[in-house]
């Protein structure tokens, strides 16, 4: 398992007041994300989030086909269309697959992984 989630960074095995969104996979807990790419941390856990959701919404946002017909998740019309980010997925018309509605729709916190 893997879990997902902000945690203060630590140097030496002492935090050091900032944070990074990163993954635990056993005992090994890295960042992820731009948090990975030479971050120097955030002042807030809600900062690191943030900074992991713009990552998301930027490098990891892809339209795929369902495969079926859903109904949209922000109107009645029904779509064969969804916006995936890593592996959540949002089922979304033509007039709502946009990146502004995604935006409001993807929520980054504590998450597991198998």
């Amino acid at each position: 398992m893997v879990n997902y989630k902000a945690r203060l960074i630590t140097i030496g095995g002492k935090p050091i007041g900032l944070y990074h969104y990163t993954a635990k996979h056993g005992k090994n807990i890295y960042p992820v994300g731009r948090c990975a790419q030479n971050c120097p941390g955030h002042q807030t856990e809600e900062e690191a989030q943030e900074h992991y959701r713009e990552y998301l919404l930027e490098e990891r946002y892809s339209e795929v086909e369902l495969g079926r017909h859903e109904k949209c998740l922000k109107c009645p019309v029904f779509t064969v269309m969804s916006v995936q980010i890593d592996g959540r997925i949002y089922p979304l018309c033509g007039d709502h697959r946009k990146k502004e509605i995604v935006s409001k729709l993807l929520k980054v916190g504590e998450s597991w992984e198998s």
